[in-house]
């Protein structure tokens, strides 16, 4: 059985190579469109492993701390995103292990 970071990212990675989401950058949520992290809070609740109330109310901190552990990739995955790397590039990286060095 996969231990729960490790689902998460998967089903994260899923997302992100969905083409379901608009990209936006330097928030989590702005209307539709959502940045990585966003989408990360999406899967997240999806899961349950937010309650609707700690998703209403995230930020990086919640996310590493209820959400994926001490995981310090998190960070560099939302700093991809807001310089502009598409949603198919950071799955591949989560994919790759590339957040986890």
């Amino acid at each position: 059985m996969q231990d729960k970071v490790t689902l998460l990212r998967e089903k994260w990675a899923e997302a992100l190579e969905s083409g379901k989401y608009e990209q936006c950058r330097g928030m989590y949520r702005s209307g539709e469109k959502r940045c990585a992290l966003g989408i990360l809070t999406d899967v997240a609740k999806k899961y349950g492993f937010l309650t609707q109330k700690q998703y209403d109310e995230i930020d990086t901190a919640g996310l590493e701390n209820e959400i994926v552990g001490n995981y310090s990739g998190v960070y560099r995955v939302g700093a991809h995103n807001d310089r502009g790397m598409s949603f198919p590039e950071i799955a591949a990286k989560l994919r790759n292990g590339d957040y986890d060095k």
